[in-house]
């Protein structure tokens, strides 16, 4: 008779099917984003934005609200568009960022593990950025899903590994109870922030 370990998480067919993968270290993983990030992402997004800095300059001096309001968002919308298609070009191109590439690391489709689809890339991109504006908080769970998969590669159906010598293997229990005691701390905060907020907002209305 076979006692199966109390602590054993029951995986899906997918997660099943993919342990053949060889998982990359979520350290690399962060040396890939520092690198995608600060080294390629940052610069190229001053580059593009730099002919609306005469501008915006120029509408906060002239007190053009509305000017300036119109040149924000399309500065944002530039950021979030290069973000998009850096990530979908590279990932569809190589299976892999200048980051990922530099440090061994490929993403692949979970399924085949093959590179992913363009559809496939593009989705990842978009929750990525996600990802990266709710405080980067989804990416910790490179240190708590099985086959260590945050929010962006599970819609994706995507999964990151590596091609060194050394893969990473599944979470321990302690460091998956760690990092959900952090994400759900972090969430608690929020959900209270916001409820303050909404307290205060209905005190100022009654007085």
């Amino acid at each position: 008779m076979v006692i199966q370990d109390p602590f054993y998480l029951q995986t899906t067919k997918k997660e099943a099917s993919s342990r053949e993968h060889r998982l990359a270290q979520p350290l690399d993983r962060l040396a890939a984003f520092v690198i995608d990030g600060l080294i390629i992402l940052t610069p190229l997004i001053v580059l593009f934005l730099s002919p609306f800095k005469r501008q915006m300059v120029e509408s906060l001096l002239l007190h053009e609200d509305s000017h300036f309001s119109i040149l924000l968002f399309a500065m944002i919308m530039i950021g979030v568009t290069l973000v998009i298609a850096y990530q979908t070009i590279f990932i569809a191109w190589r299976g892999a960022t200048v980051g990922k590439l530099l440090l061994g690391l490929r993403v692949v489709d979970v399924w085949s593990g093959n590179k992913p689809s363009r559809l496939s890339a593009f989705i990842r991109a978009i929750c990525w950025l996600l990802d990266c504006v709710l405080l980067f908080v989804p990416h910790l769970e490179t240190l708590t899903n099985r086959i260590r998969r945050p929010l962006h590669d599970r819609i994706a159906e995507t999964v990151v590994v590596t091609d060194r010598s050394s893969p990473a293997t599944s979470p321990g229990v302690m460091e998956s109870a760690f990092i959900r005691g952090v994400i759900s701390a972090f969430v608690a905060f929020i959900c209270s922030a916001f409820v303050a907020q909404v307290f205060m907002i209905l005190s100022e209305i009654r007085n």
